[in-house]
Order: structure tokens, then sequence, then C-alpha cells
């Protein structure tokens, strides 16, 4: 339960699990992400969606992540909006909108209480490190150490 909840990573992909549990994590991410703005995403559609019954399905979730399939969900829309967060190409109620919540207060108090700041302060405390990500793998590998490197000999 604490990879899945704790983990700055979005989606399941990455638990050390058996081949045809990984197929099942793997299509569980795909269908979840695919329909992640859906405000009708529930533990009834996700079954559907993963052809499953609702029993099955809350047992594979929950034997492979100690997870509901309901927490489930609602982590990973709340991962969803911390990517879009430290990306600034949206605003909050645009993101809450993009990841299935229909009010925003309601984003904002689980976001709160997921990730122990408001969607505002979280965006602005990870979005820098996010850029320079962005500009380290635009510029390519080593780049930004090797622009170091020619200011400390005097090379510009």
């Amino acid at each position: 339960k604490n990879y899945f909840t704790n983990s700055s990573v979005s989606n399941l992909k990455d638990i050390n699990v058996s081949a045809p549990d990984k197929d099942f994590i793997s299509q569980l991410n795909t269908v979840i992400y695919a329909n992640i703005s859906d405000i009708d995403l529930n533990v009834d559609e996700l079954a559907r969606l993963m052809n499953m019954s609702r029993p099955t399905l809350y047992r594979k979730i929950k034997g492979l992540s100690d997870l509901t399939p309901n927490e489930l969900i609602n982590i990973s829309r709340l991962k969803k909006a911390a990517e879009l967060l430290v990306q600034r190409e949206y605003n909050i109620t645009q993101i809450s909108t993009m990841v299935g919540y229909t009010v925003q207060s309601n984003f904002s108090r689980d976001f709160h209480k997921h990730y122990g700041m408001p969607p505002s302060v979280y965006m602005t405390e990870n979005s820098w490190s996010f850029e320079q990500t962005v500009y380290k793998d635009k510029a390519g590998p080593g780049a930004i150490g090797m622009a170091a490197e020619e200011n400390k000999y005097g090379k510009s």
C-alpha cells in the first residue's frame, strides 16, 4: 500500500510481480489513465472496462496493492494531477476537471490530504525541479554539466 500511495510515479508498472500480474497491472494502468477525466469512473465501471466481476477486480487489486479499487482510482487521479501541476500548462480548476473532479474544492481537499499541501503550493514548490528536468532533457545528456565545466575554464 505504501508503494502506491507514497510513490511519485503515477502508474503501477514498476512493482515486482509475476508476468501475469504485470500484464494485469499494465492493462489496469492503461484503463485508469484512459478514463481518468471521466467523472463516472468508479469500481463498477472499472470492472466493466477490465472485463471482470467487481469482486474479482477487488480481490486482484487488494492482493497486489493492499488498496481498494476506489482508493486506487482516487490516488491515480491525484498523481496525474500532481504531474499536470508541475508542468504549469493548466490552472488548478482545469486540472481538477481533467482528472475527473466536478467540484474543485473536493479536489483541493483530497490533494491536500494526500500530499500534505494545497495544489497551489505543490505547483510552486515542485515546478522548479520539473523545469530543470525538462531543460536537461532538451539540452541533451550532460549538457548542463558541460556548460558548467566550460564556464569554470572561462569558455562560453
